[in-house]
């Protein structure tokens, strides 16, 4: 069976889906420019990311063959469009999770990650029944997968950009103004 491009992506979800994006990379501009980030961690945060994108679909395809959800065009019709909004916005939240990290140490991620864990759930049902993209299956097995799931969403990117980008606290802040009025980093 082949789907078209409509069947994948209805025409009524293009607008929210491209809206939807644009606000994310607005958000991710703005996240970076306020916690200071070097353009080290930011590339970082993006190739977190970017991982997460490339092991997205396969995650998904292991979570759809134990019947826990179903992509409604089929699992293998899912767009990488989503993906990469997935991989845009949890680079957003690494860049959020390395400044907890500096302030909050180990205890403030734990904490982003059960955040997350408890608050996406409840969000990907709604958007499951508002839009029919995915059917998820009754019971509380489901909603722990997508719980485990999420919090993945979240350690994968972290530690991503903890390898590529190096410790928290060893990173300098980016554009902070000293009171001479000169731009220095500090630690």
């Amino acid at each position: 069976m082949t789907l078209s491009s409509t069947q994948i992506l209805p025409k009524t979800h293009v607008g929210l889906f491209v809206g939807e994006t644009a606000a994310i990379a607005l958000l991710l501009v703005a996240v970076a420019y306020f916690t200071r980030a070097t353009r080290r961690r930011v590339l970082a945060a993006l190739a977190g990311g970017l991982v997460l994108v490339a092991v997205g679909p396969f995650a998904d395809r292991a979570a759809s063959s134990h019947h826990l959800f179903r992509f409604t065009g089929g699992a293998t019709s899912w767009p990488l469009l989503v993906y990469g909004q997935t991989g845009l916005a949890f680079s957003l939240v690494a860049l959020v999770a390395w400044r907890i990290d500096r302030r909050f140490g180990v205890a403030g991620i734990l904490a982003l990650i059960a955040g997350f864990m408890l608050f996406l759930p409840p969000r990907d049902y709604a958007v499951a029944v508002l839009t029919h993209w995915v059917e998820f299956t009754r019971g509380s097995t489901s909603w722990l997968a997508d719980s485990i799931g999420n919090g993945l969403a979240v350690v994968v990117p972290v530690a991503v950009m903890r390898v590529l980008g190096g410790p928290a606290k060893a990173d300098s802040l980016a554009r902070v103004t000293t009171s001479s009025g000169t731009v220095a980093e500090i630690r």
